[in-house]
C-alpha cells in the first residue's frame, strides 16, 4: 500500500470540516476553522475536536450577518 492511499485511508476517518465561532452579543469575535477533523462528546457533555495533521487556521475579527 502506498502513502498516498494510507493517507486516504486515515483522512477517512476524519470525515467533518468545522467552524467554530466565538462571538459577543453584537455578532463579532473570532473563530477557527477546522478543515479535517473527528468530533465526539466526552462523558461531562463537553466537544472535544481532534484535528487531522493540521493545526485549525484562526480567524480573526468575524462577525455575523443578520
Amino acid at each position: 500500500m502506498g502513502n498516498n492511499q494510507r493517507r486516504f485511508i486515515h483522512e477517512k476517518n476524519y470525515e467533518f470540516g468545522m467552524l467554530v465561532l466565538d462571538v459577543n452579543d453584537k455578532g463579532e469575535g473570532d473563530s477557527l476553522l477546522y478543515g479535517a477533523c473527528r468530533v465526539k462528546f466526552t462523558k461531562d457533555d463537553q466537544l472535544e475536536v481532534e484535528h487531522f495533521g493540521q493545526a485549525p487556521a484562526r480567524l480573526a475579527a468575524v462577525k455575523l450577518w443578520q
